[in-house]
């Protein structure tokens, strides 16, 4: 049975997750709704996709990985395509394969020079903002694999930033961020 149009607001309950949890996904994954009306719908590949890193983040994943993992089937198939090489794929793996594509060449490219201060920035502007980030959006930033043990009023320090654990989406937990006082 192929799923032609899903809501947005489906999506959040299917998954259990705040609207922004959802569209940080689908941004990192380069999907765009269509939007109907007041409304905007998923295609079934792109719930697919979705669906596919709910799974990978249930096991212990985070949105990066996947995106990587993502980013690295496609570049793959695309060489392979190009050498002229054929792959044993089902529709559905093409389609998809499709969709990944068309959302990677809307992407800007990665900067080619690393900055040691870009995380720290993000860090400052979140707080700034007022902004609350999940613990996989929070990890890269941090460079951690796990978050550090927590102190008696359910923080920790890091990077001159305090975290705050502040509630939970999904299976995630949401953290606020705020400069350390000097």
């Amino acid at each position: 049975m192929e799923i032609d149009k899903v809501s947005i607001t489906k999506l959040e309950k299917r998954y259990s997750i705040a609207k922004s949890v959802l569209y940080d996904r689908m941004n990192a994954l380069g999907i765009k709704p269509e939007k109907i009306g007041n409304r905007s719908y998923l295609s079934g590949e792109q719930l697919q996709l979705l669906d596919e890193l709910q799974e990978h983040m249930k096991s212990g994943g985070s949105l990066a990985m996947f995106a990587d993992r993502i980013s690295k089937q496609t570049a793959e198939q695309s060489n392979m395509m190009v050498a002229g090489q054929t792959t044993e794929q089902s529709t559905e793996q093409s389609a998809l394969l499709r969709i990944v594509t068309a959302s990677l060449l809307d992407r800007q490219p990665a900067p080619t020079t690393l900055d040691p201060f870009e995380n720290r920035r993000k860090l400052k502007e979140i707080a700034e903002e007022g902004w609350h980030i999940s613990t996989s959006e929070l990890l890269p930033l941090l460079g951690l694999k796990s978050i550090p043990p927590l102190d008696d009023h359910n923080r920790f320090t890091r990077m001159g930033f305090v975290f705050w654990k502040v509630g939970k989406v999904g299976r995630e937990y949401e953290w606020r961020i705020t400069k350390v006082q000097s």
